[in-house]
């Protein structure tokens, strides 16, 4: 046998000799591949029950309406999705804790201006006399209330303040940019009728408010000077809401409240004197539209260009009195009035104080 025919004998004998060596080797690879297939079936297959699984689970919170639910996993849900907070909640998140403790308005804001949180056309006036108040205030009504169309300050003037605007805005202009497009700040003087009457009532024709708060002086004069002229500019069904009414009551020898003296106010004092007596009158007014007797006489607080017969309710809290201004349906079903009850009688009341007081003072 020649050598090309010994040459392939000896590969396979060769080979063969290999194989019996190393069978198990190729029996652990062949075994590892197999392996590897079937992981890789298992997993494609367990990826395909969790798809299937997801989908059905998210059918089910969907026609179950539980992505509403308030669930572990959804701690971190946008703001945008929560309920708004409380007025106090937001008055602390905002750092007014001091309104808080001072006053406690917010237990009269909450439940009367709730009705306009999320309205698209609601117009505020405010009237502040201190710098501080108005910031504070202001920066309230902008995180409040969700899109107001118009909200203005009318701001008592104040010689060591180069920009009262800028001054007051800061606060809402920097917690909200878009709103503080909607706000506009006026300067005048409470005391002033001629201001109230013309420059900012008679020749505003444009402007009128859902609500009207007024923070002005705290003066008993001039919160009562101040709804004979503002009074009309309240929408129907709008509220004018007047705080601080404590000065009413102070009768001490030389007291005065922001620079303006308050001689001859206190408990039980007339409405020319003491401005919660002046809205009592009020009440009488409401109770009074029933009674036709002409023994009554004449029973009038405001006369009728004011809205003597424009106010719906008279609502006093502690510190606060709120006042609603009848709307259109309202004033349909209002029953019949005396003619008489149009007198006016707060004019001369207030010019009179003012005059008194001016001379007082010089």
């Amino acid at each position: 046998m020649d050598q090309k025919q010994l040459l392939p004998l000896s590969l396979k004998s060769v080979s063969a000799s290999y194989l019996r060596k190393h069978r198990l080797l190729f029996i652990c690879l062949l075994g590892n591949a197999c392996c590897v297939v079937y992981i890789m079936n298992a997993t494609s297959q367990i990826l395909e029950h969790s798809q299937q699984h997801y989908a059905m689970t998210r059918s089910i919170r969907e026609s179950c309406d539980l992505n509403k639910a308030v669930l572990s996993s959804e701690l971190d849900e946008p703001s945008s999705n929560r309920p708004p907070a409380s007025m106090p909640d937001l008055m602390l998140q905002l750092g007014l804790s001091k309104l808080l403790e001072l006053r406690a308005y917010d237990r009269y804001y909450e439940a009367y201006f709730s009705k306009y949180r999320k309205a698209s056309d609601f117009s505020l006036l405010q009237l502040s006399y201190d710098m501080g108040d108005a910031r504070d205030l202001l920066l309230l009504w902008a995180a409040y209330f969700e899109n107001p169309s118009r909200i203005h300050v009318l701001l008592m003037p104040n010689p060591n303040v180069l920009n009262p605007s800028q001054d007051v805005t800061s606060k809402a202009c920097a917690y909200d940019p878009y709103k503080c497009e909607k706000v506009k700040v006026f300067v005048g003087d409470a005391s002033d009728s001629l201001f109230l009457r013309q420059d900012f009532s008679l020749n505003a024709r444009e402007r009128d408010y859902d609500v009207i708060v007024d923070d002005w002086s705290h003066h008993p004069a001039h919160q009562i000077l101040a709804f004979t002229w503002l009074f009309r500019l309240v929408k129907p069904g709008g509220l004018y809401v007047i705080q601080n009414l404590g000065p009413s009551y102070w009768s001490q020898a030389g007291a005065e409240v922001n620079g303006y003296s308050l001689f001859g106010s206190g408990i039980g004092k007339p409405a020319d004197r003491n401005a919660v007596e002046k809205f009592k009158q009020l009440a009488d007014v409401l109770m009074l539209r029933h009674q036709l007797s002409a023994d009554l006489g004449d029973v009038s607080a405001f006369d009728a260009s004011v809205g003597d017969r424009d106010v719906f309710s008279v609502t006093f809290g502690e510190d606060v009195v709120v006042i609603q201004k009848s709307n259109a349906f309202q004033r349909q079903h209002a029953p019949l009035k005396n003619s008489r009850f149009a007198s006016l009688v707060v004019k001369s009341d207030v010019e009179r104080w003012m005059r008194d007081m001016l001379e007082k003072q010089v």
